[in-house]
């Protein structure tokens, strides 16, 4: 898998920390030449470039808005036989304060406020 990812990206990879993964996905976090720290969500099953490219089009376009910090999505990538992967830069996870949850749920809040009239006709 890993030498699939450095393929489809054109550069070295060497993953670090413990992968993940569920009923749907796994990921894993690389450590990459041009693009430093990264995070790949791989699925296998048919469709998943569809489901990936939409959720790297939610992504930016969540990115765009300034309000809450999202992975930013750097490429929907295909992995041959390990299946499709999303791309995106790597954020470091870590335990937050309540005030952290407390800004997260105003910055939600904020950003569906905004996409109500800007999905809305």
């Amino acid at each position: 898998m890993d030498e699939a990812i450095g393929k489809a990206l054109n550069d070295d990879v060497k993953p670090f920390g413990r992968g993940g993964g569920g009923c749907i996905n796994t990921g894993q976090g690389y450590e990459t030449k041009s693009h430093g720290r990264i995070f790949v969500k791989v699925n296998i099953k048919k469709g998943s470039d569809v489901m990936f490219r939409g959720e790297a089009a939610s992504l930016k376009a969540i990115h765009e808005t300034n309000t809450v910090r999202v992975p930013k999505p750097i490429d929907v990538v295909n992995l041959g036989a390990h299946g499709w992967g999303l791309v995106t830069d790597y954020i470091e996870m870590g335990g937050g304060t309540r005030r952290d949850l407390v800004e997260l749920g105003t910055q939600l809040a904020r950003s569906s406020a905004e996409s109500v009239t800007v999905f809305n006709p």
